[in-house]
């Protein structure tokens, strides 16, 4: 009997030399981008402006805040579809969570997120998300300047 391999996730380098338009680079990391999305869905970023640590920090917080009790993360609402919480539901895989975080580049969004899933909040939580998200943010400016 043979063995069942998982697909590999594509992996995009969003480096600086990748983002400047017009050069070879930047055309290839475009293509690599929509045949990513077009394959997979979805791809893993790779941005030398987001240290190792901040990116270990925010799995180990993320897993923290799925581990949660269903009942606390479903306080995560929004008017936005698929924007609060998403999972748990009978036509969306079993395995998939996803959850969106208003503001998240303001101490205030990651803070009233907290608050919602932690009584009394978590600093760590908004502290790893604060960081990670303004630098994302960053990167989102970046590509959408330049065509990406």
């Amino acid at each position: 009997m043979g063995s069942l391999s998982l697909p590999e996730l594509p992996v995009i380098d969003f480096s600086k030399e990748n983002l400047k338009p017009g050069t070879s680079s930047w055309l290839s990391t475009c293509k690599d981008v929509m045949c990513a999305l077009e394959e997979y869905g979805c791809f893993v970023a790779v941005y030398d402006k987001v240290p190792l640590k901040l990116h270990n920090d925010l799995v180990t917080t993320l897993k923290d805040l799925f581990d949660l009790p269903l009942e606390t993360k479903r306080k995560n609402v929004s008017d936005l579809p698929y924007y609060g919480y998403v999972g748990n539901q009978p036509f969306i895989p079993s395995l998939y969570e996803g959850m969106g975080i208003d503001n998240a580049i303001t101490l205030e969004g990651a803070e009233d997120f907290a608050d919602t899933m932690w009584p009394g909040g978590n600093d760590l939580f908004c502290k790893t998300v604060l960081s990670y998200s303004m630098l994302i943010s960053e990167l989102e400016k970046n590509g959408s300047e330049n065509g990406v």
